[in-house]
């Protein structure tokens, strides 16, 4: 039976981007103002009959797949069943794990008492359909709904931290590349001492974040804001770079990172009872 009111959350990376390359940890949450949802459409999605296709010829899926359910969902999605869904596409804020986590969520076995680990890898092979390859973590935070912290231990699932500074995101309208910036960010490592130097302090910083070490988050979440803006300056759109620079001398709101930046989100820190970033030009969410 779909349930039509399942949403399954968008997710944001809240720390720990560009230094989880380094071995540092990362946490990805559930970013509920941004979901998708089982509904009914006069037009059928063949992107998603052709996702259920490459399911049935993923041999390693077998004896995980409910065939019957399989094969419902197949024919509920001929009849026009749809994922509807506010998420936009090339944010890096999974929208193709959304899909991810509700198909699997009806297909799957309903005795299976998979670790997170066996999960992640089922998700790795069902993102493969959308991204070639992943690593299967963003499917884990929508199916669960619950924040994930990322290691070089591995995954598991965590309570989202109680920050003592409100956190939203806010949307620059711009189009995101991240891979042009993952691969500047791995040739500055390599290349360049004083940045890798510099990376690993704010590697330590997420770290004290995530782990719930940090006797101070708003002064850490400035020391972070501090270190991107002077050393990530092309993950800071021009468009954003005046605001990120006057953020820097207000000691109650900071600008960060989400993601591999470029464009599309953007976090903000702030204990200011309205904040309007930008005059309201961009769309805020609270987080």
């Amino acid at each position: 039976m779909i349930d039509f009111s399942k949403q399954f959350s968008a997710k944001v990376l809240l720390f720990g981007e560009y230094t989880v390359l380094l071995g540092g940890d990362a946490l990805a949450m559930p970013f509920n103002s941004l979901s998708a949802h089982w509904d009914k459409s006069e037009e059928v999605d063949e992107s998603l009959l052709l996702f259920l296709d490459y399911l049935g010829k993923q041999t390693n899926l077998f004896s995980l797949i409910d065939a019957t359910a399989l094969d419902q969902l197949f024919k509920e999605i001929q009849k026009g069943l749809v994922l509807k869904s506010n998420i936009p596409i090339g944010y890096g804020l999974g929208s193709s794990a959304t899909v991810c986590s509700a198909v699997w969520s009806f297909i799957s076995k309903k005795d299976l008492n998979l670790s997170i680990k066996e999960l992640k890898h089922v998700f790795s092979t069902l993102e493969g359909f959308y991204h070639g390859t992943s690593s299967g973590v963003d499917p884990l935070v929508s199916y669960f709904e619950k924040a994930i912290k990322i290691s070089s231990e591995g995954s598991s699932l965590m309570e989202k931290p109680s920050l003592d500074i409100p956190a939203y995101l806010y949307d620059s309208l711009l189009p995101r590349a991240g891979k042009q910036y993952i691969h500047w960010f791995t040739d500055h490592i390599e290349t360049n001492k004083s940045f890798r130097t510099k990376m690993e302090e704010l590697t330590i910083l997420n770290n004290e974040l995530i782990q719930g070490t940090s006797s101070d988050h708003k002064s850490t979440i400035q020391a972070i804001s501090e270190i991107q803006w002077q050393y990530m300056a092309p993950m800071i759109p021009e468009e954003l770079r005046g605001f990120w620079k006057d953020s820097l001398r207000d000691e109650d709101s900071f600008c960060k990172l989400c993601g591999a930046g470029g464009g599309g989100m953007f976090l903000y820190f702030s204990t200011k009872e309205l904040p309007n970033p930008l005059d309201g030009k961009y769309p805020l969410y609270a987080l």
